[in-house]
Parts: structure tokens; C-alpha cells; sequence
């Protein structure tokens, strides 16, 4: 039988685990979407790009390094005119990404055996 407590962080687990997939879908088409726009963004990418940085800025807890890391690479990128530039932007945002992603997968699974806060 689960304990209220076992049962708290499996809820909080689940939770975590549809805010990654939604991260990753986030930063999949946002990514997607500036690093192949090349020229003058047509109104339809400026607001997707705009809908899509709004869901990051609001999904990104600033007060962690590493989401505040993935954060600002995604601004610089987003703030860059030049594809090339932007393009060069790839990697670390990659990085930064992943950081975010591996940190919250360790933190599902500490709560998932019980050991999160």
C-alpha cells in the first residue's frame, strides 16, 4: 500500500516527467524554427517563435544555473539575426538542454524511490 508520502512524490514524479515532455517539445520547435529561418521571419514564425519563448521563459526556473544557462542560450539565439551566428549557437544550447533534461530525469527518479523533497 502506497503512503501518503510515496504517493505525494509519485504525483509530483509524474508531474515532473510531463514538464520535461513539454520542455522537450518546447525547445524542439523553437530550435527548429531558428535555426532554419534564414532572412526576415515571416509574421507567422515571429509569433510561433514568440508563443514558444513565452512557454520557455514561464517553464524555466531562473533561480537554478543550469535552467538559467538554457534560458539565456535560447534568448541569444532568438535575439541573433544572423543564421550563421545563430547556427554557431547550436551546440550549446544543445548542451544546456540536456543538462536541464538529465537534472530533472535524476530528480524523477529520487522521488520515484521516495527520496525527494
Amino acid at each position: 500500500m502506497l503512503t501518503a508520502k510515496s504517493s505525494g512524490n509519485r504525483a509530483v514524479a509524474s508531474m515532473r516527467i510531463k514538464w520535461v515532455e513539454e520542455l522537450r517539445q518546447v525547445l524542439s520547435e523553437y530550435h527548429s524554427i531558428l535555426m532554419t529561418v534564414d532572412g526576415e521571419r515571416t509574421e507567422e514564425d515571429r509569433r510561433r517563435l514568440a508563443n514558444l519563448g513565452t512557454k520557455l521563459d514561464l517553464m524555466m526556473n531562473l533561480n537554478e544555473e543550469d535552467q538559467k544557462r538554457l534560458w539565456q542560450v535560447a534568448d541569444d539565439i532568438y535575439n541573433e539575426e544572423d543564421i550563421e551566428r545563430r547556427r554557431a549557437l547550436d551546440k550549446p544550447l544543445m548542451v544546456a538542454g540536456r543538462l536541464v533534461l538529465k537534472n530533472e530525469w535524476e530528480k524523477i527518479k529520487l522521488e520515484l524511490r521516495g527520496e525527494g523533497s
